[in-house]
């Protein structure tokens, strides 16, 4: 499955699933936005690393805004089970609208 031209936003992106997750969508041609407290880019020519405490929800907000300024929208969202505990999800940017 090609993921070319889609935006991807990954909680707990610097290991296990979450690392997993975007390294996959990465590899079939996604550009990730990649949060995790260490924020970590993966070494991943389309990957955006962000420093985020996936508690705080403002600082939730505020990645997903960079993710989307960054890469010009938001296609897939994959909250990783770390991020169960997430005040309030990140769906208000679920729907900006594309490029």
């Amino acid at each position: 499955m090609s993921f070319e031209g889609r935006v991807a936003f990954i909680t707990g992106a610097s290991g296990g699933i979450g690392a997993a997750v975007g390294r996959s969508l990465h590899e079939a041609g996604a550009s990730v936005g990649l949060a995790s407290r260490r924020g970590d880019d993966l070494g991943l020519e389309r990957g955006l690393g962000l420093a985020c405490d996936v508690r705080d929800p403002d600082a939730v907000d505020a990645a997903v805004a960079a993710t989307v300024e960054r890469f010009g929208g938001l296609d897939i969202s994959s909250p990783t089970p770390a991020s169960a505990h997430m005040g309030r999800s990140s769906s208000s940017h679920a729907s900006t609208s594309r490029r």
